[in-house]
């Protein structure tokens, strides 16, 4: 990946296939759900589709067209779960909002993020207030609008600071690059200037071979102060200048001699001066690119352990919905117990009831008993009266009378007893049966309890898979720019070792063109501006390296970054 515009151009087309997918999934859901109106969501679903394609065909990767999709995507988004309204799944395609939301950092801008997130919090805001089916399945609470846009925030700031991250990485390397490139440039003309001027002294140096074969007579002492000259052009020595006049014929040739000598001094001390300034600025490169490899280390580690932090964080979210599901089963089971414990105490109070109708059922015989003993006592006691007026012949019929008249006392007084027995199991059910009534109450709000206990546990355990879920597309594009930081790594180290081999060609340079001698005069002039362009360089260096770091590598990353 070479620049965030090729970025951004792959990120656009994949978009774009996303919306017009996303366009017929809910045309398709439209069709089958039963409780909501097709048209009026298909109608609308293909108006924010086409609106997108026909910008992004004419604005490719603009700003119009990448904060547009942060909306259209977040508005497809909320048609699903419209559409899914009174499925068990509409819940669940909440997840796809912070799909689509980490999907819209591809774009490398922060604009369609806030976009994407304000008109996601709008729309649980609103429809929680207007149509809360329309956003959650069963009774929604704020709680669980507040949690969605803690988790949504929580996610927008992450791809947020990310961003900034990629657009700082991208804006450093690419001024690095700019530079080098400008610094390869300027060589490249040099190199072209001392080309074109030896080939100039190449063609001077022809035409004075031909004049001297038609005036050799005249040109012998010409070509011998020529020659002399020459071997000291050759030699390297560019200090002196050929003051003695030749003949009218050849005083150009000397004064063009003059000249091209000048010339030659005039381009070596230029081209001295600027290989110090081109190795200067080479230093300041290798320093910058230096500094901008040992960052995106820096930044590769901390995005390797925010990796290894995200990890151990899904692990324990993951043990915690585990435990949050072994809790819920745990207290369905509680409550099973909790039922069948309730229709035994409903069994006991039946069979209570069943044994304090018995115990008056026996009272009552208990009571026809006693009115028998007493009936008999009555019959004994005139059976008695008669025995007695009957005189001698009645004695044995009074001794019967007798017997059996304590037999209806000791009758009377058992029923008494048994009486005043199964008044007081009367009275001891009673409290039994009051008792199982209360404990059944009782059982009944424990149920009560354990019903809402595990309710709540089953909204626990789906809050923490979703966290879950959230946390690993969280690691995942962690993941990846830990990826394309390392191969940002990769690219400056290679742009350093361009600008390591580019100081090396300008010292060899440097060095060829010190083999001249140039006059006394000049070299104090050569000299002096580079040793003061060498020191100014070294003292100005940190004010250059920070030039450099504030103004050309973070251009391309403030330019939107302030704005927001």
């Amino acid at each position: 990946m070479k620049s965030i515009e090729e970025m951004r151009m792959i990120t656009g087309k994949g978009i774009a296939c996303l919306i017009v997918l996303n366009t017929i999934l809910i045309s398709v859901r439209s069709l089958i759900a039963s409780d909501v109106s097709p048209l009026s969501v298909i109608t609308s679903s293909m108006l924010l589709g086409g609106g997108f394609l026909v910008l992004w065909l004419k604005d490719n990767t603009g700003p119009a067209t990448r904060i547009t999709s942060g909306f259209v995507l977040a508005a497809q988004v909320a048609l699903l779960v419209y559409d899914f309204s009174g499925s068990e799944l509409q819940l669940d395609m909440h997840m796809y909002f912070f799909a689509c939301l980490a999907i819209c950092a591809g774009w490398v801008d922060w604009r369609p993020i806030l976009a994407f997130t304000g008109l996601t919090a709008v729309h649980h805001l609103v429809l929680y207030f207007v149509i809360p089916s329309a956003v959650f399945t069963g009774d929604a609470t704020l709680v669980r609008v507040g949690l969605h846009a803690v988790i949504l925030v929580l996610e927008a700031v992450a791809l947020l600071a990310i961003v900034h991250l990629i657009n700082k990485a991208f804006a450093e390397s690419q001024a690095a690059t700019e530079f080098a490139e400008a610094a390869k440039l300027k060589a490249e003309q040099l190199a072209k200037t001392v080309q074109e001027t030896t080939e100039q002294n190449e063609l001077d140096r022809n035409k004075r071979k031909a004049s001297e074969k038609a005036q050799e007579t005249e040109l012998h002492n010409t070509v011998a102060e020529i020659g002399g000259a020459l071997k000291r052009m050759a030699a390297g020595d560019l200090s002196f200048e050929m003051n003695e006049q030749f003949s009218e014929e050849y005083e150009p040739l000397r004064n063009d001699l003059n000249d091209t000598l000048s010339s030659l001094r005039k381009t070596l001390n230029e081209i001295s001066r600027d290989s110090i300034t081109i190795e200067t600025g080479a230093d300041e490169v290798k320093d910058s690119t230096d500094k901008l490899a040992l960052r995106t280390e820096q930044q590769a580690a901390a995005l390797q352990q925010t990796s290894v932090t995200l990890q151990g964080i899904t692990k324990a979210v993951k043990e915690t919905a585990e435990e949050a599901n072994d809790a819920s089963h745990m207290a369905t089971k509680a409550q099973e117990s909790s039922n069948e414990s309730s229709s035994v105490v409903a069994e006991a109070v039946s069979a209570m009831a069943g044994i304090e109708s018995v115990s008056s059922e026996i009272a009552q015989i208990v009571t026809v008993i006693d009115e028998i003993a007493f009936q008999t006592n009555l019959l004994a006691l005139n059976a008695g009266v008669e025995a007695a007026r009957a005189g001698e012949a009645g004695s044995g019929f009074a001794v019967v009378a007798q017997e059996v008249r304590e037999l209806a006392g000791r009758s009377a007084q058992a029923a008494k007893e048994i009486q005043e027995l199964i008044n007081r199991s009367t009275t001891e059910i009673g409290n039994g049966v009051s008792l199982v009534k209360k404990t059944g109450s009782a059982l009944e709000i424990i149920a009560d309890h354990v019903s809402n206990i595990n309710e709540r546990i089953v909204s626990i355990a789906k809050a923490a898979n979703e966290q879950q879920t959230s946390i690993q597309e969280i690691n995942t594009a962690v993941e990846s720019m830990d990826e394309m930081t390392q191969q940002n790594n990769a690219m400056v180290e290679q742009n350093n070792a361009v600008t390591q081999s580019l100081a090396g060609d300008i010292q060899i340079l440097a060095g060829r063109v010190a083999k001249f001698k140039l006059s006394t005069a000049q070299a104090m002039n050569t000299s002096g501006p580079a040793s003061a362009s060498s020191n100014a360089s070294k003292a100005d260096r940190p004010k250059a390296n920070q030039s450099f770091s504030t103004a050309g590598n973070t251009a391309l990353a403030n330019e939107e970054w302030e704005e927001f």
